[in-house]
């Protein structure tokens, strides 16, 4: 694609999205067919392999309708502007899933397990050898590692469940990180 044409396709996907804004039901419906592969992308590689990556993507959606009126074509392109507002969405999504009384324990990554996901092989050794690892921790440094990774909870919010200071927390987060990371290294 020229740029003259490129240009030309940034201009009608920001005047598509300017409508949207403005409550065009039409408009909304062929961003979404134009966009849906993007959008269903990027759930994917911020969710994962898992059961809710369709609901995730009607919630961008939801949320690409409502934001629209947002869109100010002079900072982003529409694809970045969508990708973030996805991001986002699935982000949150993600998130919610991890602090839910059935994710948050180790148990959800069991190979095969329960939670109906179809993901390779490969990948349910990936998470054996992470449990692995993890459980190989000491107590300390697991509870924050799952804490943060797995609850995707922030330093902060960590360290006041914890009673540390924000600083220990980022040490002992980054060594827990670096012990899981020799351990992978070492498997591999």
């Amino acid at each position: 694609m020229n740029s003259a044409t490129q240009v030309d396709v940034i201009r009608f996907d920001s005047e598509l999205i300017r409508r949207v804004g403005a409550g065009d039901a039409a408009a909304f419906e062929e961003v979404h067919q134009r966009f849906k592969g993007l959008v269903r992308s990027v759930v994917h590689r911020t969710v994962g392999c898992s059961a809710d990556v369709d609901d995730v993507c009607q919630n961008a959606f939801l949320a690409i309708w409502k934001q629209a009126w947002r869109f100010d074509p002079s900072r982003s392109k529409p694809t970045t502007w969508i990708s973030l507002v996805t991001r986002s969405i699935a982000r949150d999504a993600y998130r919610a899933r991890m602090r839910s009384p059935r994710c948050g324990a180790l148990e959800d990554f069991e190979i095969g397990g329960e939670s109906g996901r179809e993901c390779s092989l490969e990948r349910n050794e990936g998470i054996q050898l992470v449990k692995q690892a993890l459980e190989a921790l000491p107590g300390r440094q697991q509870s924050v590692v799952v804490l943060a990774c797995l609850r995707g909870m922030t330093r902060r919010q960590i360290a006041g469940i914890q009673g540390l200071p924000v600083g220990t927390v980022k040490s002992v987060l980054r060594r827990g990180a670096e012990r899981i990371r020799n351990a992978m290294e070492a498997a591999a």
